[in-house]
């Protein structure tokens, strides 16, 4: 019987001193698993303040030795929140920790898995922004001010598309993130849902829609 083991569970990666131990993001609480144990053990718990409703995946800074992930809502402006989760913090009330505010201007309503590269944190935003449909930001989790660590990176301005519901992918050989949007694009009109698949520069903040969909 092994005594440590290491899990992939909807990608995330967690090591704990449980056979096939599990981390699982819950939309009110953190809690984790084991094959071998009854039970679940709760981890820790959401409750407005610190964020609500998580149903994205934790990414893991093994610099930090934290576990990041996002809300998209509750936090300050209500507009959602990265928290950090701190694996080896036993007690639910300390484990987790707002680390970044969202809220209308730098984004709102993140939906999609934080992206790690080169000890920066890139996400989407649904809504928020300067143009109100969506935007990438940036946190730097060695940033302990929670406004200044979220930076605005790119915003969406239906033409390159709006309402980004997914994740970053970046490629090292581009050097650019990829992802998708639900609407906007060129054949916008007519078709409330037909979204694009676009590019962007983490350093200039250039988004190029590459393919439109079409809607049908």
């Amino acid at each position: 019987m092994h005594s440590e083991s290491q899990t992939l569970h909807l990608g995330i990666y967690v090591q704990k001193n449980l056979a096939t131990a599990t981390l699982v993001l819950g939309s009110s609480l953190l809690f984790c698993s084991s094959a071998f144990a009854t039970g679940i053990q709760v981890l820790a718990n959401f409750d407005y303040v610190n964020g609500l409703n998580s149903g994205t995946d934790l990414t893991y800074d093994s610099n930090n030795v934290l576990f990041y992930g996002t809300t998209d809502q509750g936090g300050i402006y209500g507009g959602g929140n990265v928290f950090s989760f701190n694996p080896n913090d036993s007690n639910p009330t300390t484990a987790l920790k707002d680390v970044a505010l969202l809220g209308n201007a730098n984004g709102d309503s993140p939906e999609g898995n934080l992206t790690y590269l080169n000890g920066i944190f890139y996400g989407t935003t649904v809504s928020g922004g300067p143009n109100n449909y969506g935007n990438i930001f940036s946190f730097n989790p060695n940033d302990s001010n929670p406004v200044t660590a979220l930076k605005d990176v790119a915003e969406f301005n239906e033409s390159n598309g709006l309402n980004p519901y997914g994740s970053l992918t970046y490629s090292s050989t581009k050097g650019l993130f990829y992802g998708t949007t639900l609407q906007g694009g060129a054949n916008s009109v007519g078709h409330a849902f037909a979204g694009t698949v676009f590019s962007v520069n983490p350093t200039t903040g250039n988004i190029q829609n590459l393919v439109s969909f079409a809607g049908t």
